[in-house]
């Protein structure tokens, strides 16, 4: 188990079904719950192939065991391994007929947008953008206490998918932007979070996003509300 049930919000806290109006801790902005988001989106500046996907993938694989950390909110490991991206099917036993095809365009892909390096840009604004979404979710389902029980995982899991892909996630983007702008020497800061946590680099981030988090409250409480519609269609499923 993950988290102390007495913590910040118990995971023992009744369904969804009941409406509750977001507080302004619920959308503003804590370090400690987009730190891997931060991290995954940053990763794709990496300019050597295989090393930025591996890099992506292992901040978003921490995301729901960091995010529910935090909140000090108990969820076991069945739950976790529901709310973690999809992302690991790429090394999956299904997908090694196609390794050595995918393998070869995803090299490709990644030398061409090294080379043109707005292209690579766009592509981390995006994503950071994204990242940053699907760890507001994670936060919203932690302390709302939609995993009241293991079922309920799945239900969760995909009305998050459901929304990050209906999600209008430009809002965001200036922010992105500007963090990758500010990033530095990215591997040799990701590398000292991975192992570290934060340095001076990604404190100073920080300190700028938590100014400019308070004018996308609007923004968060309608992601929190759609998200909770997907839920409420899944549970009656």
């Amino acid at each position: 188990m993950v988290g102390d049930p007495q913590g910040e919000q118990s995971a023992t806290v009744p369904c969804c079904r009941v409406c509750w109006g977001m507080t302004d801790r619920d959308t503003e902005f804590n370090w400690r719950v987009y730190a891997e988001a931060t991290c995954a989106g940053l990763a794709v500046l990496i300019p050597f192939p295989f090393l930025d996907l591996f890099f992506e993938l292992s901040f978003l694989g921490k995301m729901p065991r960091a995010v529910f950390a935090v909140r000090r909110v108990a969820v076991t490991e069945g739950q976790l391994a529901v709310l973690r991206r999809n992302d690991d099917k790429l090394f999956s036993a299904r997908s090694c007929a196609t390794v050595p095809v995918a393998a070869m365009l995803y090299v490709l892909k990644r030398i061409s947008r090294k080379i043109l390096y707005f292209l690579t840009i766009r592509e981390a604004t995006e994503k950071l953008s994204e990242h940053w979404h699907r760890a507001f979710l994670l936060d919203h389902i932690a302390t709302r206490g939609f995993l009241t029980a293991d079922p309920t995982a799945q239900v969760a899991k995909s009305a998050l998918e459901a929304t990050i892909k209906a999600a209008d996630t430009s809002p965001l983007q200036h922010l992105a932007r500007a963090t990758i702008r500010r990033a530095g020497r990215v591997l040799r800061v990701l590398n000292r979070v991975r192992k570290r946590g934060p340095g001076p680099v990604i404190e100073a981030q920080e300190q700028r996003l938590e100014g400019a988090w308070e004018d996308l409250a609007g923004h968060f409480e309608a992601l929190g509300a759609e998200f909770d519609r997907h839920f409420e269609a899944g549970l009656q499923r």
